[in-house]
């Protein structure tokens, strides 16, 4: 499998800002942290992924918070 990044996307959250990156494989989740992209703790991991899901789940009729990046 390739880690090749397929897509991307943006979102705040309780004011935080956090990216998100799809590959064959996985969603890596980083938060935006001492100017630099650090990965979401593994405590807020189900927090943010359930947000993020949720809001990508909308589809494009609707107004949303993830952006693509």
């Amino acid at each position: 499998m390739s880690n090749k990044i397929l897509n991307a996307w943006s979102f705040r959250l309780d004011g935080e800002e956090y990216y998100v990156q799809e590959t064959a494989v996985e969603y890596r989740f980083r938060q935006w942290q001492n100017d630099k992209w650090v990965e979401v703790p593994p405590d807020m991991v189900q927090k943010v992924s359930a947000y993020f899901f949720a809001e990508l789940d909308k589809g494009d009729d609707e107004d949303t918070a993830v952006t693509e990046v």
